[in-house]
């Protein structure tokens, strides 16, 4: 039993929270629910997002303004896209995202986030733990708003997918960009396309993402040319029983049991690496 809570059923706040009644009533469990291509104008997003079980929310195509304060305890993942959200209503919802520790992916394309949303947004990454993609497409974003977002990369470790397509970003955004990832050490896809950017903006991201390989590589042989294992230690953590007695029979067992761990850590950093997309 849905209650009607479904896509493009005509339905306006007061239908959603009467639902949402009759639902608890009836002592029901929802991961899930699609309320897109409906009238909603917002009041009912915080009893929504008050659901105990509820996981994913999609809202989009709606008319959403956020006014009250939100809630949740579940929630995964939130759509927001294509609603009248502003800058306002993103600092209602920013309050939100420095307290949430269920968040993973939220979705605010289409929306005038503009440089006050872009702000708010930067501060709550900086103290938020736990989102892992945030969808910001066709937003208004100029160059001020991508700058203040790239420089709470530098600090944030949870974000690994990020898109900004088709925003007013140019090449000052773009090198902000750039130097975040020269740092940053979880983000693995950014998406810039449709943006203002030049080849210059376009050559710096490309050059950053690049050199983040070459730079681990370069620590990587640093380190092995001083066979400490202390410093394999101080870089990854602990040392580990690895392999290369043979091939290294120069060494102490130390040294190669800390090259053993090294070697690891170098196959996944490239793979992370390979995973990386960057779209321009």
């Amino acid at each position: 039993m849905d209650f009607g809570l479904e896509p493009e059923n005509n339905l306006y706040d007061s239908n959603v929270i009467s639902k949402l009644k009759m639902l608890r009533q009836s002592h029901q469990i929802v991961s899930k629910l699609d309320l897109s291509f409906n009238k909603l104008k917002g009041r009912c997003l915080k009893h929504l997002l008050a659901l105990e079980s509820l996981q994913i929310l999609n809202v989009s195509e709606n008319q959403i303004k956020i006014e009250e304060d939100l809630e949740s305890s579940s929630i995964i993942e939130l759509d927001l896209s294509n609603n009248n959200i502003e800058s306002e209503d993103v600092l209602v919802l920013c309050e939100f995202l420095k307290e949430n520790k269920t968040l993973a992916k939220l979705n605010l394309s289409n929306n005038q986030i503009e440089i006050g949303g872009a702000q708010a947004l930067a501060e709550a990454l900086l103290e938020n733990k736990t989102l892992t993609t945030l969808i910001l497409n066709d937003a208004n974003i100029t160059d001020t708003g991508s700058i203040e977002l790239a420089q709470s990369l530098v600090s944030n470790n949870s974000l690994k997918h990020i898109s900004l397509k088709g925003n007013s970003i140019k090449d000052t955004g773009a090198k902000a960009f750039a130097i975040a990832l020269s740092v940053n050490t979880s983000l693995q896809f950014l998406d810039l396309s449709f943006n203002r950017l030049t080849t210059d903006g376009i050559q710096t991201l490309q050059d950053s993402v690049q050199k983040k390989e070459v730079d681990f590589k370069k620590m990587l042989k640093i380190t092995y040319l001083n066979k400490s294992p202390k410093r394999f230690e101080k870089l990854f953590g602990h040392t580990g029983m690895g392999h290369g007695i043979n091939v290294y029979p120069f060494l102490s067992r130390a040294d190669i049991n800390a090259l053993g761990l090294v070697s690891k850590k170098l196959n996944e950093t490239s793979m992370k690496y390979k995973k990386f997309q960057l779209f321009l």
